[in-house]
């Protein structure tokens, strides 16, 4: 029986190597083919009942395992090509929102390596705006608490050099537990997304109400 149940793991092993050596092998052919969409979310100003801005959203090839960006960005990072993949991404992005106004502020995201390796290999996010005919000033850099906690020294450093070139800044799932408040306060953005698990039934729910008044008064 022992030995049954080391064979059954060996092959199931095995079976997750091929697996990931082909999704490898599909990711290639994605960066050479540049098989990425981007679709773009509306960022609505409630007060003015107006659009704010729009976030820039990417998918792999439809109906496979990358069309979702969960998977598209998760396996990438294992297989050690996040920061290729994200600079296909943000070249689509900005190449798709051409036909967009110049008046609506272009959301994007970008972890932290997606960074380093925009800085290493195309001069940096700032040329690569320019180079698609977009200011920094409509243009927003989203990030998660789980990438400022990556590196935070390094992070507040590219930070302040991407603000001092006029970007502005989110700080996307506030409220999921990846980091404290103190990354809000180091940071200083000036967007902050609250996760929709926070603002979920938030009329019903005065534990939630206290939490979101308190984020937004902080």
């Amino acid at each position: 029986v022992y030995g049954g149940v080391l064979e059954a793991r060996h092959d199931a092993l095995r079976q997750g190597e091929r697996l990931d050596a082909a999704r490898r092998s599909d990711l290639r052919r994605i960066l050479r083919d540049r098989g990425i969409s981007t679709v773009f979310q509306p960022i609505v100003n409630l007060d003015e009942r107006s659009i704010l801005g729009c976030e820039a959203l990417s998918r792999g090839p439809m109906g496979s395992y990358f069309e979702q960006a969960e998977n598209l960005f998760g396996f990438a990072q294992r297989a050690a090509m996040l920061g290729e993949i994200e600079v296909l991404c943000l070249e689509t992005a900005l190449v798709s929102a051409r036909p967009l106004r110049d008046s609506n502020v272009l959301f994007l995201n970008l972890s932290l390596e997606g960074l380093e390796f925009l800085e290493q290999t195309c001069g940096g996010l700032g040329r690569m705006v320019r180079q698609h005919d977009r200011e920094p000033e409509n243009v927003v850099l989203e990030i998660t608490e789980r990438t400022s906690a990556e590196d935070p020294a390094l992070m507040v450093h590219r930070i302040a050099g991407l603000r001092r070139e006029g970007f502005r800044i989110a700080i996307d799932d506030v409220g999921t537990g990846y980091s404290a408040l103190h990354v809000l306060a180091e940071l200083k953005p000036d967007f902050i997304k609250l996760d929709h698990l926070l603002v979920k039934d938030l009329d019903a729910e005065p534990i939630k109400q206290n939490l979101v008044s308190a984020v937004t008064r902080f």
